[in-house]
């Protein structure tokens, strides 16, 4: 398994619209996906314009085609809420108890 980190910087006025966009612009896009397992949207108390996204792929294959068909397409829509560009990063997964992911077992 695989897992996309990206985290963003948001306006502060726009917050609420940014969460509007990736519940109904972002995760649609992302269940139509060959190898999507889960979106962990994450945000934080004390830094009200940071936002963690956490997505779980089966492959890094299969992250990497959302990546190539379809990223830049959500960068556009929500680029005039980011007060600059996000960050992205890319890690195995290891372990995981929600998806039943044993210590040094991930594919």
């Amino acid at each position: 398994m695989f897992t996309r980190i990206e985290e963003f910087y948001v306006k502060r006025e726009k917050a609420d619209e940014f969460r509007d966009r990736v519940k109904n612009l972002v995760l649609p896009v992302l269940h139509s996906q060959r190898g999507f397992v889960d979106l962990i949207a994450l945000s934080s108390e004390d830094e009200p314009e940071r936002m963690v996204a956490i997505s779980l792929w089966n492959s890094r294959a299969d992250a990497d085609g959302y990546h190539q068909d379809h990223f830049e397409q959500i960068m556009n829509s929500v680029r005039p809420l980011l007060r600059d560009q996000p960050s992205i990063e890319g890690y195995n997964v290891e372990a995981s108890t929600v998806h039943g992911i044993a210590a040094g077992k991930a594919a």
